[in-house]
């Protein structure tokens, strides 16, 4: 993922004010064994976040995959 993925996690999981034990802790309530320093490395860019996983990571964050993923901002440069 890139950078820009990593810092829209980072941005949305302290909007939420939630921690990075939290996030983890909401992923493996879906299946996903993760611990929070996998979270800090997707969060700096270290670790890479499985395609079929997006869409269970934007539901730990509250938010939509395309917003994480940047697909809101090539809209409206498009739509422009």
């Amino acid at each position: 993922m890139s950078t820009m993925f990593s810092k829209r996690v980072r941005a949305r999981r302290k909007q939420l004010e939630l921690s990075q034990e939290q996030i983890a802790v909401r992923l493996q309530t879906m299946g996903i064994n993760v611990s929070r320093t996998w979270v800090s490395a997707v969060e700096r860019g270290k670790n890479r976040v499985p395609e079929d996983w997006i869409c269970a990571l934007a539901a730990a964050l509250e938010t939509d995959p395309n917003g994480l993923l940047g697909w809101d901002e090539f809209r409206r440069l498009i739509q422009s």
